[in-house]
């Protein structure tokens, strides 16, 4: 039994127009059914259990897109720790070097200076090249750096650039596979230990990137 939604007169079940007023009343009757329909679709144990496995796909997604993400910034830490790192951009090749000689680190010298093919050129283990820096380091007194700027930068042909591969290859046997070679004009300024005013100076770098990291070219192999 219903009825109309306009007079309210009582109507039989099947009745799709109101007998006092016309009203149509099968719109009703559909949109009953219509909810019906769709609480029983959501309350269906099939649908839960398909909604929650696309849920738990979707976590699952995040979850190991994250870890991917992780492994990868490990595996980065990891190469740049134990091989010669480099610096992504010239300008962080110039300032890991003055850094390295401002902490007389060997370690980062070495990082600053070495990339994992120009071992092979120097045919020098990374332990040999460590004592060597700490010697120098010995004799040498220590000096602080700032202000630490690239006033001029000059690319080295490409021509240049393989010049320098092949005679590398040609003296070591080894080929340092440098991709890019820049010349550069540092200005700094430095005070040594025990002095209190601060001097200006220049020097002019030799950069090299190599495996996709900039470095500066050891003064020994120019």
């Amino acid at each position: 039994m219903k009825f109309c939604g306009k007079c309210g007169t009582q109507l039989e079940d099947d009745a799709v127009f109101c007998g006092k007023c016309g009203t149509p009343c099968a719109n009703e009757q559909a949109s009953k059914q219509n909810t019906v329909n769709n609480s029983q679709t959501a309350n269906n144990p099939a649908n839960k259990l398909n909604n929650m496995v696309k849920g738990t796909d979707m976590k699952k997604l995040i979850i190991g897109a994250a870890l991917a993400v992780v492994a990868i910034f490990v595996a980065i830490f990891f190469f740049r720790s134990v091989i010669g790192s480099g610096a992504i951009t010239a300008k962080g090749a110039v300032k890991d070097y003055f850094k390295a000689q401002e902490k007389q680190s060997a370690s980062k010298l070495i990082s600053a200076t070495m990339s994992s093919r120009m071992y092979k050129v120097a045919d020098v283990k990374k332990s040999e090249l460590k004592e060597e820096y700490k010697e120098n380091f010995e004799d040498e007194d220590k000096v602080s750096f700032k202000s630490i700027k690239i006033k001029k930068s000059k690319n080295i042909s490409k021509l240049l650039v393989k010049s320098t591969n092949s005679y590398y290859a040609l003296s070591s046997g080894k080929n340092p596979k440098i991709s890019k070679m820049r010349e550069v004009t540092v200005s700094y300024k430095y005070r040594e230990e025990g002095d209190d005013e601060w001097e200006k100076d220049e020097m002019t770098l030799t950069l090299y990137k190599s495996s996709g990291n900039w470095y500066v070219l050891p003064d020994e192999l120019l």
